[in-house]
């Protein structure tokens, strides 16, 4: 008896080629930590231009007995903050695709979120990337004796060049530029991401392992947080950043030396002081999200929407350090 079957070869239209998963996987995205080191601008309600005024500190004379004593003013200075950025993220879906899409739902669901993340993100390049107007590009900035922009590479330990990485020499300039300058509180360094692993290739590191168990950290966890070194090197708690700028100088090395970078990365140190900070910024509209049924091109269109100012704060509570960006990065 003949038995008609059923087989994947002469029925294959039941069969579907390929399972699409349900839930929709994001990309994955970098981790955000601009704003924490960034002063708030408070009292800024209405208008376009905010000024501060600032007083200058007071004066000490020698007195001479049966003399007048000498009377002087205070120096007193403005600065003025503006709300300078308005931006926008919108995205639409079509009505045929809602109808046609089994994830239109789901997808309509993150629009909002995508949307605030994704402003989020730029005003973290913003941020940093003031570095060009706190500082003049291509020149060592000098106050107080020492420089507050430099190439890196330089490890005065051992008179040696570690073209493109940070050295313990790097490190400890940058604290004593900013205690020259009075900051002495918290201090923080954020470096682009690809120096994570360059720092713990440095032989002077691996040396400081060795002697000075407060470096472990660096070695033992840092090449595996991915956002954070677990460490604190000359007082810095060190950070690693996806959205640090990159520029083309040339600048003198802490040895003197005169280095061209091309594509460097940007590695910064400042003390976190409330107030004194590199940074300023200021919300006039905080990211608002709408969405709206548009009946002439038949889709549901989001919008998020915001207002805000930033801009340089403390100019002297700042070192950068030009630094290998990723492998690609000249130094010469």
């Amino acid at each position: 008896m003949e038995l008609n079957g059923i087989n994947s070869q002469t029925n294959s239209v039941a069969i579907r080629e390929k399972i699409y998963n349900a839930a929709l996987r994001s990309q994955l995205e970098p981790y955000l930590l601009a704003q924490q080191f960034v002063d708030v601008v408070e009292g800024f309600t209405d208008g376009e231009v905010f000024v501060d005024i600032e007083i200058g500190n007071a004066t000490v004379r020698d007195y001479v007995e049966g003399t007048d004593i000498v009377l002087e003013g205070l120096d007193m200075a403005s600065r003025e903050f503006r709300i300078n950025r308005y931006k926008q993220s919108g995205h639409y879906i079509t009505e045929k695709f809602a109808q046609d899409s089994y994830v239109s739902a789901k997808i309509a669901s993150v629009v909002p979120a995508k949307e605030a993340r994704a402003i989020a993100a730029h005003l973290e390049e913003d941020i940093f990337g003031l570095q060009a107007q706190i500082q003049k590009v291509g020149e060592a900035n000098e106050l107080e004796g020492c420089p507050h922009r430099w190439m890196s590479g330089y490890d005065a330990s051992n008179n040696a060049t570690v073209s493109g990485s940070l050295t313990l020499s790097d490190f400890a300039m940058a604290s004593t530029a900013l205690h020259k300058c009075g900051y002495f509180g918290p201090m923080v360094a954020i470096l682009p991401a690809f120096q994570e692993y360059a720092l713990t290739q440095n032989s002077s590191f691996k040396n400081a392992l060795g002697y000075q168990p407060l470096y472990e950290k660096v070695f033992m966890d840092g090449a595996i947080t991915g956002t954070r070194f677990a460490f604190n090197l000359f007082g810095f708690d060190v950070y690693v950043s996806n959205f640090t700028p990159v520029v083309s100088e040339t600048l003198n090395d802490l040895n003197g030396a005169s280095k061209a970078g091309t594509n460097c990365g940007v590695a910064m140190f400042f003390a976190n002081i409330p107030d004194y900070r590199p940074w300023r910024m200021a919300w006039r509209m905080m990211p608002k999200f709408e969405g709206n049924w548009n009946m002439y091109k038949r889709r549901e269109e989001f919008v998020t929407v915001c207002r805000y100012g930033i801009a340089k704060g403390e100019t002297p509570n700042f070192c950068a350090v030009l630094v290998k960006q990723d492998p690609s990065t000249v130094i010469a």
